[in-house]
């Protein structure tokens, strides 16, 4: 597996991303039509590994990111990771929220 540095925290999102855009849906499946404005706000994600400077944030929690704080997908054995800095999670919880 792989390390981030600093405060560096290693995720993956929660929703369906299809080619760089978010697949909305509701809780019972309804799928919700992207435009740019939806690509823009705070996204879940569940932590995979964090930095050696991370306090508040540990693996297996889920995080609350900030809209477009978070680096482009890097593809690692068939998944696809993204990276943030723990100054960017709004919030944590220990069960998997969404954004619609």
């Amino acid at each position: 597996m792989f390390n981030p540095i600093k405060t560096g925290i290693f995720f993956m999102f929660i929703e369906e991303v299809n080619n760089g855009r978010f697949m909305n849906s509701t809780s019972s499946g309804l799928i919700i039509n992207s435009n740019d404005k939806t690509q823009l706000v705070p996204r879940w994600g569940k932590v995979i590994a964090v930095g050696p400077d991370v306090t508040d944030v540990e693996p297996d929690m889920f995080v609350l990111v900030d809209a477009v704080k978070w680096t482009e997908g890097i593809p690692f054995r068939n998944f696809k990771f993204w990276k943030t800095e723990e100054s960017h999670v709004l919030l944590v919880s220990d069960k998997p929220q969404y954004t619609y």
